[in-house]
Order: structure tokens, then C-alpha cells, then sequence
């Protein structure tokens, strides 16, 4: 028997109340365990880097202020010697001086150009010559490019 499509009474259809929302379920306790781990480690990778690149911003430093001085040769030469054994160890960098000195300052740092200032930076350095501002200017600019780029 077919009942008539009019006969057949539809009621509403039963919703149930939504499910209120909160931070009861254990998975937000883990989600929120995880960000704080990850967030803690950021800090302390943070921390240690500012601590191990202390000699660099030590240097950048000796270096800002030897701008003002008259005389900057060996004392600039002194700064970067040192913030390489540092970087590098005493047995590998120490022996190094004149046109290797400055060709290792190239090689590890980024867009480090000393080599062409050599007949001007190794009389200054071992000689007590004096250099030209505008190229003393350019060798202390590498110098500090140096500090902040070199891979230590």
C-alpha cells in the first residue's frame, strides 16, 4: 500500500547542542608540552650563539675604535690575528703572515678583497709605512667584513 505523499507528516529533525569548546582534551596538553620545548630550545640556540660570538662583537669593537687613531697599522692586524686563533686554533693560524695571512683572511671570509692591498698593508705592517686614508679606509672595512662574515 503506497501512501500519498501528503499523508506523511515530517517533523523537525532532531539536533543535539553543539559540543562547547575547551582545552580539556589531553591533546592540547601535548601540543602545548611540544610548543614550549620547541620555544625553549629556540631560546637556549639563541643563547649559545650570542655567547660563542662574543669574540666577534669583542673585535668589532677594538676595531670601531681604531678608527680613531692615527697610526692603525699593526694594531688592526693584531685584532684580526687574534679573532682568528680564536676561530680557527693557534696551530693553524699563528704561523701565517705576510701574503698568506691575508689570502687565509680571504678564504674563509665572504667578499673579503685584502691581497690587492698588499704592497700597501705588509710595508704598513712591517715596515711602519703609512697608507693612503681613502685605501686605509677600504683594508678596515674588510677587516670588519671579515670579523662578521668568517665561518669560526
Amino acid at each position: 500500500m503506497v501512501q500519498n505523499s501528503s499523508s506523511i507528516q515530517l517533523h523537525d529533525l532532531y539536533e543535539p547542542p553543539p559540543v562547547p569548546f575547551s582545552f580539556e582534551a589531553p591533546g592540547w596538553y601535548v601540543l602545548g608540552g611540544i610548543l614550549l620545548a620547541v620555544a625553549i630550545l629556540i631560546t637556549l640556540f639563541r643563547v649559545r650563539k650570542y655567547v660563542k660570538n662574543r669574540y666577534r662583537r669583542d673585535a668589532l669593537r677594538e676595531l670601531d675604535n681604531l678608527y680613531h687613531t692615527a697610526e692603525i697599522f699593526p694594531q688592526l692586524f693584531v685584532v684580526l690575528k687574534r679573532t682568528a686563533i680564536y676561530a680557527y686554533g693557534r696551530e693553524r693560524v699563528a704561523p701565517l703572515y705576510g701574503t698568506a695571512w691575508l689570502s687565509f683572511l680571504e678564504k674563509t671570509g665572504v667578499n673579503v678583497q685584502l691581497t690587492e692591498y698588499q704592497d700597501d698593508i705588509l710595508p704598513a705592517i712591517y715596515d711602519g709605512h703609512t697608507i693612503d686614508p681613502g685605501i686605509q679606509d677600504k683594508i678596515l672595512s674588510n677587516a670588519k667584513r671579515w670579523v662578521e662574515t668568517h665561518a669560526g
